[in-house]
């Protein structure tokens, strides 16, 4: 995977991923870094994890963001 930040490895697994999925359920809006979209869903491809995002069951989401730096963004 791409994920090069430490604190988005925290994610993948354990008590932090069940928090994560709550918080995901809850969500109208969904912030990520290039790097948190790829450790939450197991792709690079931005537009991949943000349509993972907003097609998980149950998912309350609106808006997926992936932020991609000085590149912008993907809504």
């Amino acid at each position: 995977t791409c994920c090069t930040g430490p604190r988005c490895w925290t994610l993948r697994e354990g008590p932090r991923r069940a928090a994560l999925d709550a918080l995901l359920s809850l969500s109208d809006v969904v912030l990520m870094t290039e790097e948190e979209a790829a450790a939450m869903t197991d792709t690079a491809d931005p537009h991949a994890a943000a349509q993972w995002v907003l097609q998980r069951p149950g998912a309350a989401t609106q808006w997926a963001v992936v932020k991609a730096g000085a590149a912008g963004a993907l809504v």
